[in-house]
């Protein structure tokens, strides 16, 4: 009967540990300064195009808007913008599902 309680005791334990990493870890994310909008106004700056989709992220414990664009050129660009400065991080072409698949597999983020 001790192992029962031991074993049960362990997992309850456990279960509270995890959740409690899970909570601080949500807390630790601050709320964006700068707004959907001016991160959208980024980065059309560096991709001009139309805005399809954009989400706020959270990378390396930063906040970061992923914008995805549909540039002028037709090719889906993604377009990540520091959600603490409105800075365009980065950016990268998606692959639009096209007959193509794989081509653009070349690391075209920019470090920038």
């Amino acid at each position: 009967m001790d192992r029962k309680k031991l074993a049960v005791g362990a997992v309850a334990v456990t279960i509270l540990a995890l959740g409690g990493g899970v909570a601080i870890a949500a807390q630790q994310q601050e709320d964006p300064k700068v707004d959907r909008a001016s991160a959208e106004e980024a980065a059309l700056g560096a991709v001009p195009g139309q805005v399809k989709e954009t989400e706020l992220e959270s990378e390396g414990g930063s906040a970061v808007y992923e914008v995805e664009i549909l540039g002028k050129d037709g090719k889906l660009q993604e377009v990540t913008v520091d959600a603490s400065n409105g800075k365009v991080l980065g950016q990268e072409t998606e692959d639009n599902g096209s007959d193509d698949q794989g081509a653009d597999d070349q690391g075209s983020e920019d470090a920038d």
